[in-house]
């Protein structure tokens, strides 16, 4: 969902797929809402195998979430390598902007008489720190330690770089998969593996995935295997007590069939350029929409209140229609609300935080100077 780190002059083929990506996202997140929790009459179960479609497409339809976290982090993965370093200020204004969008939604939600709890409260007053959205603080330890990658990645020969990133991609993009603690895998692991496939691919077999029929190939392999995966799975757990309720467990990060997949539709769109200033401009939106429809309050109250009048209000034979009508509606509503906070808030806090970055870099460089002399 990070989208501000790149070149001025955007791919804006990219930037649409990274517009399916937030989508699919919103997408995963409502029908997320509609298949877990408990106590409530709109719930569906999809956690474990049945012969029932829906189960089956309401799984799938779960897996888009880990579709989308892959077009962003491989569309940043694939310009980070080229970055000149750490930019201390993008970086702040990330977590202030986080801080705030939580903020507002907090004193929202007290102001309309919100039935939080401790650990909404908690989350919303400190959200990078006590990880109400993954993304966004996996985003900025992993932005804060890339230049030392990529320190690594410029100081090591290919036979080098291809043992590390062989190494990496068996041990959390293959074994993990099958557990996710072996390893002691974390989705900062599973990024730091993909970061060195991917820049060892770009730096050492540029024709190979620039090729057409490489990357048809890496997709259409990675939708099969995704479906695959998922069907195999059904069918075993209806034999196998143990994998009845594995229907969710490859809607993992480390996926190795989805990040094909991705990988696969990534390349052949970035060999596709076009300028446009509005979809450039939506994608640049994605942060924001994500920050706002997944916030803890949203998707522990807000988002459930709309399924109960949903449930409540329209009827419908299947679910789809109502996914479809509440996601587009989520995405819509979030988006405005983003440009809204973009030419208001947005605008406020990135002057604020250039007005307090050069007195606080001051102070940290005189604290510095300090342990430096101990000896």
């Amino acid at each position: 969902m990070i989208n501000k780190l790149v070149n001025k002059e955007r791919n804006s083929s990219i930037e649409l797929l990274k517009i399916v990506g937030i989508f699919a996202i919103v997408i995963n997140h409502v029908v997320q809402t509609l298949t877990t929790g408990s106590d409530m009459d709109y719930l569906i179960n999809v956690s474990h195998s049945s012969n029932d479609f829906t189960v089956l497409a309401l799984n799938f339809l779960r897996y888009l979430g880990v579709f989308g976290n892959s077009i962003f982090f491989i569309c940043t993965a694939w310009f980070l390598i080229n970055s000149k370093g750490f930019n201390c200020k993008k970086w702040l204004s990330m977590i202030a902007n986080a801080w705030i969008i939580s903020a507002i939604i907090l004193v929202v939600s007290i102001m309309i008489g919100a039935d939080l709890n401790k650990e909404m409260f908690l989350k919303s007053v400190f959200p990078t720190i006590l990880e109400s959205n993954w993304y966004l603080t996996c985003y900025v330890i992993f932005y804060a330690i890339h230049p030392f990658l990529n320190l690594i990645i410029r100081n090591t020969t290919q036979k080098q770089h291809l043992r590390i990133a062989t190494s990496l991609a068996v041990a959390y993009l293959g074994m993990a998969t099958l557990k996710s603690d072996l390893l002691f895998c974390t989705k900062l692991t599973i990024w730091i593996a993909i970061y060195f496939v991917i820049t060892y691919l770009k730096l050492y077999a540029p024709k190979f995935i620039d090729s057409k029929k490489t990357n048809i190939v890496l997709s259409v392999a990675g939708i099969v295997g995704t479906i695959g995966l998922l069907a195999a799975t059904n069918i075993a757990g209806q034999h196998f007590g143990f994998m009845s309720d594995k229907l969710q467990h490859w809607a993992i990060n480390n996926n190795p069939f989805i990040l094909m997949l991705v990988f696969g539709i990534f390349n052949l769109v970035r060999r596709k350029t076009f300028t446009s200033r509005a979809i450039n401009y939506v994608a640049g939106m994605s942060l924001w929409i994500y920050l706002i429809h997944e916030n803890i309050i949203v998707r522990r109250l807000f988002r459930p209140a709309v399924w109960v009048w949903l449930y409540e209000n329209v009827k419908w034979a299947y679910p789809y229609t109502a996914i479809a009508l509440f996601s587009i509606a989520l995405f819509v509503v979030s988006l405005l609300i983003s440009i809204v906070y973009s030419v208001t808030i947005n605008k406020i806090v990135n002057k604020l935080v250039l007005i307090a970055y050069e007195p606080i870099c001051k102070k940290l460089a005189k604290a510095e100077d300090r342990v430096l002399r101990v000896k």
